[in-house]
């Protein structure tokens, strides 16, 4: 999806519209995905990135800085670049489905039954007044 970008020439330009692409991926896993399998990726996800404390950095920018190293070889520098891409995806992951879960039970239709004690409730004022 996309929005017009106001333009001083003929051509109508466009970039992407960030909000809407991000509510249908949100409404994309609550329907695929039960609330339980997103509460586990999402633990399994924060193992990984806590796996991460093996370099002794906090984040995926301070490992980054690694990549300036000189001493490093190659093999090792292409290895570091893989963790870091890794790293980042399990974050902006990790994001998606915190919103997802936070938005989780909005996204689902009211129950059609009422809750037991609500029924109890009605039956009994209703009892009083006929």
């Amino acid at each position: 999806m996309s929005v017009p970008l106001p333009s001083g020439g003929e051509t109508t330009r466009y970039q992407p519209d960030y909000t809407r692409l991000l509510f249908e991926e949100i409404r994309t896993l609550i329907k695929k995905n039960m609330r339980e399998e997103l509460r586990n990726e999402l633990v399994a996800i924060t193992e990984e990135i806590e796996g991460q404390a093996t370099y002794d950095v906090e984040t995926w920018e301070e490992f980054e800085q690694s990549l300036a190293d000189g001493n490093l070889a190659s093999a090792e520098l292409r290895e570091r670049r893989d963790i870091i891409a890794f790293w980042r995806e399990n974050e902006e992951d990790r994001r998606l489905i915190k919103h997802t879960l936070e938005l989780y039970s909005d996204s689902k239709p009211p129950a059609t039954r009422w809750p037991t004690w609500l029924t109890a409730l009605c039956a009994n004022v209703a009892s009083r007044w006929i």
